[in-house]
Formats: structure tokens, sequence, C-alpha cells
């Protein structure tokens, strides 16, 4: 699993894609402030509680 976080705009960092193809994680999510959403490429964004609800569930 990898978290980050998106601009205003949905746009997730460079970085966190450079570390995804590094690290080749399972899921990926970006925190955003509310609601959930899909980023494309296998990216979900959602609130931090749903990230760690998840995570706490696997």
């Amino acid at each position: 699993m990898a978290a980050g976080c998106a601009d205003g705009a949905g746009r997730v960092a460079k970085g966190f894609h450079n570390a995804c193809d590094d690290l080749r994680p399972t899921r990926k999510f970006v925190d955003m402030p509310v609601g959930r959403t899909s980023l494309g490429q296998g990216i979900d964004a959602m609130t931090l509680p749903a990230v760690v609800a998840l995570a706490n569930a696997a």
C-alpha cells in the first residue's frame, strides 16, 4: 500500500509515481479532504480516515 497527497486539482506529484514504480504497491491511495474518487492509473483518492480503515481491515 502506498499513500500520498494530491494537489487541489487532483494531480499526484511525480515523486509519488516514482516511488510506486520502485515499490510496486498492491494499492495506491492519496489523501483528500472529503469524498472518494478514482484518479486513474490505479490510484484512489479518499479521506485519511478511510485509508486507515482500509489498512486496518487488511
